[in-house]
Order: structure tokens, then C-alpha cells, then sequence
């Protein structure tokens, strides 16, 4: 019998080549089986900026509130801006996120995307599930660090309550 095959990614905070973090099955069993997937975004520039672009070296802030209680899973991020040649560049940004209802930083000083923040291809899965409660806010902040005008986004993937499964 083979050795399990331990997934690793870099990631500065975690350490280098730590291993890649899912969800532990029991957090999940936890919930029960009345949860969908869902997709909460604390910061989308295309709809929460005029004009839809940030700034270079702007700080710009975003929050999401839920009706019901939502587990994030994992932390997706994006951003792109047109170069000199316009051709569209991956552009970078620092993050800080703060929950309200516990009066809580998620980390105390704002972290470059790459390090915080997962892609489509590679999400970010959290360590543990994060318990945003109903009327609970997630607040953003996000500073452009690109040279030019970017459109970020930020998304934060997880659970919440399949309400025609928990009625039925």
C-alpha cells in the first residue's frame, strides 16, 4: 500500500510548502445535509466604484451582510488592468478583512492578494469553516497597487441553508 499523497502549496503565511488545507469532512458533516454551495462577494469594483475601475494606490471598501447563517470555505480574487500595449495584465492588491459582529480583523495588517486570496483555478481553502452569522457584516478593504486603473474582485465561496430542503 502506497503513502497518502499530502497536496502542498506555497503560501508566505502558512510557510512555504505547507500543505494544502480542505475543509475538514467532520466540519462539514456538521452542517448537515440541508446546505448549497454559494458565492459571497464582499468587494466587486465593476459594481461598488464608479466607473467600475480602482485607482492606483487607492483604498476602496466593500461589505456583505447575509439573511441566514453562511460557512465561507474558501477565498477567491481577482484583478486586471490594461497596460501601455493594451493587453489586459494580472494586477495586484492588498486585502484586509473585518468582521463586525465579533469586532475582529481577520489578519492585523492588509495582505497582498497572492498570499490571502485563491483563483478560479487554485481557491483558497480556509482551514477551518468561518461562521458569518445572519445580519453578520464582512467588511473589505482593498488598495490598488497596480500602476494603472483595475477592476478587482473579491469572493468568498462557502455554504449556507438550502431553505426548500430545510422547509421540506
Amino acid at each position: 500500500m502506497s503513502a497518502p499523497v499530502i497536496f502542498r502549496q506555497t503560501v508566505s503565511y502558512r510557510g512555504w510548502e505547507s500543505p494544502f488545507a480542505l475543509p475538514l469532512k467532520r466540519d462539514l458533516d456538521s452542517l448537515g445535509d440541508a446546505m448549497i454551495p454559494f458565492a459571497f462577494v464582499p468587494f466587486n469594483s465593476l459594481e461598488m466604484v464608479p466607473g467600475g475601475l480602482v485607482a492606483p494606490g487607492a483604498t476602496v471598501y466593500g461589505a456583505i451582510t447575509q439573511e441566514d447563517d453562511c460557512w465561507i470555505t474558501h477565498l477567491v480574487g481577482s484583478s486586471t488592468y490594461l497596460n501601455e500595449q493594451r493587453a489586459i495584465v494580472a494586477g495586484i492588491f492588498t486585502l484586509q478583512m473585518y468582521d463586525s459582529e465579533r469586532k475582529k480583523l481577520w489578519t492585523p495588517q492588509p495582505i497582498l492578494f497572492a498570499n490571502a486570496l485563491g483563483s478560479a483555478v487554485h481557491p483558497f481553502f480556509l482551514r477551518r469553516l468561518y461562521l458569518l452569522p445572519s445580519q453578520g457584516e464582512l467588511k473589505c478593504s482593498v488598495v490598488n497597487l497596480s500602476p494603472a486603473n483595475a477592476t478587482i474582485q473579491v469572493v468568498a465561496w462557502g455554504l449556507r441553508k438550502d431553505v426548500w430542503k430545510a422547509v421540506s
